[in-house]
């Protein structure tokens, strides 16, 4: 089942507070699930890593630079699934 966020707010570090569309709500912080290298590595500056936003047409959060995770992979990570 696909899973979409709705909200993403930024907590502190690499840690996100994450709104699926069936109104359930986690916490997941992205450095205990991934290491930020390659492609990711921008993810390690903090300022970057702030600029999160919810790309409504893929249902899924994304940074600057096509960076994005899989929708259901994060609402495995945030909601325990």
């Amino acid at each position: 089942m696909l899973h979409q966020v709705i909200r993403v707010e930024w907590v502190q570090g690499t840690t996100i507070k994450l709104s699926f569309e069936d109104k359930r709500n986690g916490t997941l912080d992205l450095s205990k699930y991934v290491t930020f290298d390659g492609y990711l590595s921008p993810l390690k500056d903090e300022g970057f890593f702030r600029q999160v936003s919810v790309n409504q047409e893929l249902g899924t959060i994304c940074w600057p630079k096509e960076i994005d995770f899989c929708p259901d992979r994060l609402y495995s990570w945030a909601i325990g699934t």
